[in-house]
């Protein structure tokens, strides 16, 4: 198997584990980009310069139709798209790409049904247009027998059902919060494959989401989301959830391990 590196200055440390333990199930070695075979890489900006494949996330190729990015190739062995739809995106750009999602680098597990009507969001500060930050304050507004936790620097909500929490939350206790929640909500102006959504079905959380997902529910206005998360919190655990990221694994697992080899081989 090759040897691998994995370089993406802009992405989260908790994507750089699930990448790395993504690779080492597929067999592969990971090591510095002076040691590599194949020198992967995610970018939001700059100059890339001795990179072999590009991993394209939601960002990427928003940055690519805005005219921001450049590809450093067309060719779909050395284009990776972390969602379906990204490949049918970057196709309208002139990039072939082949897909492949990250995934959580834990094994899925049906928690108990958490005790309160919690809903998860994500809304980094700084990108609230995209995030949809109204819109998910409205859904929060309209829906006061919930509880919405976020996750951003704490900021004044003017709502008492939403609770903001700081900073980047470490494995173990992410965890935690999948256990005390129902549901995570994510309508998004652009997105990739959604890391929060893959972790909430492995966790047998339901996730209302703008885009269509085996075991989601699509919502794209916050008409739709109101109805959507009510009915989520009102459910049962969601085991179909689980069952689909154990199958998107293996599969990720397997199509690693090709992609590597194949791209390997084009360099």
């Amino acid at each position: 198997m090759a040897k691998v590196s994995f370089v993406a200055p802009g992405l989260a440390e908790c994507l750089h584990i699930h990448v790395r333990a993504m690779l080492g199930r597929a067999g592969h070695e990971v090591v510095a980009p002076a040691d590599a075979d194949l020198v992967i890489a995610n970018w939001f900006g700059g100059t890339l310069s001795a990179i072999d494949v590009r991993w394209w996330v939601g960002s990427d190729v928003l940055s690519l139709q805005r005219g921001k990015t450049e590809p450093q190739s067309t060719d779909e062995r050395c284009n990776w798209a972390s969602a379906h739809h990204l490949v049918h995106e970057l196709a309208l750009c002139g990039v072939a790409a082949r897909e492949m999602p990250i995934v959580p680098n834990w094994e899925p597990e049906v928690l108990p049904r958490a005790e309160r009507p919690v809903v998860l969001l994500y809304c980094p500060d700084g990108r609230e247009d995209i995030y949809r930050w109204r819109d998910l304050l409205a859904v929060a507004e309209r829906c006061p027998h919930l509880s919405f936790k976020v996750f951003r620097r704490s900021t004044p909500v003017p709502l008492p059902n939403v609770e903001c929490v700081p900073g980047m939350i470490p494995h173990e206790a992410m965890r935690a919060e999948y256990q005390a929640a129902r549901a995570v909500l994510r309508l998004m102006e652009h997105d990739g494959m959604s890391l929060s959504v893959l972790e909430a079905l492995g966790f047998g959380r339901h996730a209302v989401w703008s885009y269509p997902y085996p075991a989601c529910t699509q919502a794209t206005t916050v008409d739709e989301a109101v109805v959507a998360i009510d009915r989520a919190v009102k459910a049962d655990v969601n085991t179909a959830g689980v069952a689909a990221m154990e199958t998107l694994r293996r599969a990720v697992h397997a199509r690693l391990a090709t992609y590597v080899e194949d791209a390997v081989g084009c360099k």
